[in-house]
């Protein structure tokens, strides 16, 4: 705790201009006492060195020399539990997206949600083609008359461009205000810091080049089939339903690709939400409903020098308070690391484990099952410890019940394995369950945490929370009380797959809106060049449900086309996604299903109102003006 010296402000720094991962406001030097330490065996999480290099290119020779002092240091202890450390660099240009540091951003979600607006983009494309293309013979006449008047292709693929452009640009004009409601309404799905961003001239440079590769790639086919138009056709042609452009085949691929993207997000929307609600009901070991976590203070003049032992005991004689303990989170992100050695038959076994200090009230408190032995009393402060199943496992132990009354060596002492506890989650589910040594403690140092359980019929929360505030301003009255409900904590740690997997709903949304909308619109079109067609058919006897067939079949044909397509890649998607997770449910056939059986009767509804209309029309009024 800096706080209990007195220091004197050497210098003001100036805070950085754009967002950073160098957080740090405050810079104390540290002392040469501080620098002595020959303790290389522990690991911790609160610690970092940053080194500057003359030359980048010599990082490799910096990390091979820093390695081999880290070996030559902890060669002796590591090697007895074939264990070997070496030293790691990352770039402060890299410290973002580094997965081996706390607080770090996964760059492949950056990279999923570029593919998600690549997608997103493609079928706004791919509707702009499709209506245009279907739109191609209302307009031959007018490409006809222009051709005839002396313009060249040339002249018609500019005008072509131009009105697209201009159909672009419109858009990107409307979508601003849209962009920043957005922002507005789902907040909580964007970055923190997201305004915080000013460099402004490359997002500049990037709109510009995508508005003209989207108007470029909107236009090219649909002049490419309107400077097919021959004027002896068009002038020669009694309907324009009568012009055929051979363009079907494209505009059913198309549509198939339309509804590929459209299922992949489907079907991942599904399976997402399936492990989410798997990852937040399993069993974590440990009970984590009803509890307050509270971070105890710091600083000196926050009271940090009061005992958090007379908090407990103060918590502990109200009944609206069902328990209390101090110590380190069963789950967290933090990281205490230390070694537990024994002696076996084959000689000495060592093994890295994290460690957790708690009070002897912990177990309880948590429910954490106890296979063998006892929980912590009074008296093992000092020569007790409790060691998980994977522990004693990996100290060569049978069973827990073997372990029981073993000597160990934890934290430079000699102890005795007083307990065994099932395995339990220390961290997320994107990392296996590992071995996990518990010590009880007196410290304020080693217990930092104090965890408040509430009784279960959450009418009396309201109640307790009042009695903890009025005990904690008591006993700490300059620290803030902060405290968050653990499943809150747990289901933050979850945040990004959280965020992620909204932002995937919210596509999911946007893609089969525009993918309905394309259908609307080629439907509407299909059935005004087939007005003709219909009447006819009608006068001969057909029924409103075979003209409602024949108007969307064809479309549910390419629809379940895609969905052979898209299942095997969104497969390949959710696989990959899965991967992250070390506990994850397995996929099934049936996760297929549902997703497709959704999108058909979306299309067929989508589709059967336009049909609807059309096949009720009076067929004396479409047959009228032949």
């Amino acid at each position: 705790m800096y706080d209990t010296t007195l220091f004197s402000v050497a210098g003001v720094v100036k805070d950085l201009e754009h967002p950073s991962s160098f957080l740090s406001k405050e810079f104390i030097k540290i002392s040469n006492n501080e620098w002595n330490s020959d303790n290389w065996l522990m690991f911790n999480s609160n610690y970092n060195l940053f080194v500057k290099l003359k030359d980048v290119k010599s990082k490799k020779t910096f990390v091979n020399q820093i390695s081999k002092k880290i070996f030559d240091m902890t060669d002796k202890d590591f090697r007895e539990s074939n264990f070997k450390a070496r030293a790691e660099v990352t770039p402060l240009t890299e410290v973002h997206f580094d997965k081996r540091l706390q607080n770090s951003t996964n760059i492949n979600l950056i990279y999923g949600f570029i593919g998600i607006g690549l997608f997103l983009l493609l079928l706004a494309t791919i509707n702009y083609i499709n209506l245009t293309t279907a739109q191609v013979p209302t307009r031959a006449k007018e490409i006809g008359i222009r051709k005839t008047l002396g313009e060249q292709p040339f002249d018609v693929t500019k005008a072509f461009f131009l009105e697209t452009l201009t159909i672009t640009c419109i858009a990107l004009v409307i979508s601003w205000p849209i962009t920043k409601l957005f922002e507005k309404t789902f907040s909580k799905l964007l970055p923190s810091n997201l305004d915080s961003f000013s460099d402004w001239l490359p997002l500049v440079l990037f709109i510009i080049c995508l508005i003209a590769i989207i108007s470029i790639l909107s236009s090219l086919y649909p002049a490419y089939l309107i400077n097919r138009v021959q004027i002896s056709e068009v002038i020669k042609m009694k309907g324009i339903g009568k012009l055929s452009l051979g363009s079907i085949s494209i505009r059913k691929v198309l549509i198939v690709v339309q509804f590929v993207i459209a299922q992949v997000f489907v079907i991942a929307t599904f399976i997402m939400g399936i492990q989410m609600k798997h990852t937040m009901n399993s069993d974590l070991g440990f009970n984590y409903n009803a509890l307050i976590n509270i971070h105890l203070p710091f600083k000196k003049d926050q009271n940090a020098d009061v005992d958090p032992f007379v908090l407990k005991e103060a918590l502990k004689k109200h009944s609206q308070i069902a328990g209390v303990s101090l110590g380190h989170l069963p789950l967290s992100q933090g990281h205490w690391g230390n070694f537990v050695e024994t002696t076996a038959d084959t000689g000495l076994v060592k093994i890295n484990v994290p460690f957790k200090f708690v009070d002897e009230d912990y177990f309880n408190l948590y429910e954490i099952k106890l296979l063998a032995g006892r929980r912590f009393s009074l008296s093992d402060t000092s020569t007790g410890i409790i060691l998980n199943k994977i522990a004693i496992q990996d100290l060569g132990f049978k069973s827990p019940e073997e372990a029981i009354g073993k000597p160990v060596k934890a934290y430079g002492k000699d102890r005795t394995i007083t307990g065994v506890t099932d395995n339990f989650n220390t961290k997320t589910f994107h990392t296996e369950k590992t071995g996990v040594a518990i010590l009880t403690s007196k410290y304020r140092g080693q217990l930092q945490d104090i965890t408040i359980k509430l009784q279960n019929d959450p009418k009396t929360w309201k109640a307790s929370l009042a009695i903890l505030e009025k005990e904690w301003k008591t006993i700490y009255p300059n620290a803030p009380l902060e405290f968050k409900f653990y499943d809150q904590n747990i289901r933050e740690y979850y945040e990004t797959d959280y965020r992620f997997s909204k932002i995937i709903n919210l596509s999911t949304s946007i893609t089969i809106l525009l993918s309905c909308l394309g259908l609307i619109g080629l439907v509407t079109i299909s059935t005004v060049q087939r007005t003709k067609e219909i009447g006819i058919r009608k006068v001969l006897g057909s029924s409103i449900a075979g003209i409602v067939g024949l108007l969307s079949k064809d479309y549910i044909k390419l629809v379940l086309i895609s969905i052979l397509v898209a299942s095997p890649i969104a497969w390949w998607a959710s696989k990959k996604w899965l991967d992250n997770f070390v506990y994850k449910i397995e996929i099934s056939w049936w996760m297929f299903i549902i997703p497709a059986l959704a999108t058909i009767l979306i299309a067929f509804l989508t589709m059967s109102f336009q049909s609807l209309k059309a096949a009720k029309a009076n067929p004396v009024d479409s047959l009228r003006d032949e």
